[in-house]
């Protein structure tokens, strides 16, 4: 939860919600790498300062993105990224996946 100094008295309010949900199912591993189903969501605030006509101050306004990937290919000991938004702001997901040998 992040809150903002808004109106023309600077007083606290215009909370917003900040949140980041992922969901990360592996579809394939083997030798060659894991395939990784990703589904994404986050919710961010603008990075524009907004004011009402008198001056006063309003508070950001969260945005919302949702993102899928059906089949991220990971390969072993590497990182892969995954870009969900490009600039303002720059959204980038790092993976790395690998196999662990099972107990014995």
């Amino acid at each position: 939860m992040v809150q903002h100094n808004v109106g023309c008295k600077d007083q606290s309010g215009g909370n917003i919600d900040l949140a980041r949900t992922l969901t990360v199912s592996p579809l394939q591993a083997d030798a060659s790498g894991v395939t990784l189903s990703i589904e994404a969501q986050e919710t961010f605030e603008e990075d524009i300062a907004r004011q009402t006509d008198t001056g006063c101050k309003l508070p950001p306004q969260p945005r919302q993105v949702s993102a899928s990937h059906p089949g991220l290919k990971v390969e072993p000991g590497q990182w892969t990224s995954w870009t969900i938004v490009d600039k303002n702001p720059n959204l980038v997901y790092r993976v790395r996946a690998g196999l662990t040998s099972g107990a014995s």
